[in-house]
């Protein structure tokens, strides 16, 4: 899983495209490309986000194997991607779906 979802969630914590954790996932759902919850997330998120149309990757990981993929040394239950081309969206969707 850490191929292209974490090429893509360096690049975007870097450049300041995305949101870190369930609150700030929820308020941005519209603005939203993709949402990667882990499995500590709480369900409502990927309801609402797929309510919006925005397409979920869910991990079989826990929030802290998903802080550790984006850098951080705390729990990080959802990551939202606010820019971030379709590309990539269908490259970590496929790659998500070979786990």
């Amino acid at each position: 899983m850490a191929g292209e979802l974490q090429k893509a969630i360096k690049e975007a914590i870097k450049a300041k495209k995305c949101g870190l954790g369930a609150r700030t996932a929820a308020t941005g759902i519209k603005k939203s490309k993709l949402l990667v919850v882990s499995s500590s997330a709480p369900a409502s998120l990927a309801e609402s986000a797929e309510g919006a149309g925005v397409p979920v990757v869910r991990l079989g990981s826990t929030s802290v194997e998903l802080g550790r993929l984006c850098g951080r040394q705390h729990r990080v239950s959802a990551v939202s991607f606010t820019a971030l081309a379709a590309a990539k969206v269908k490259a970590i969707e496929g790659e998500a779906a070979k786990k």
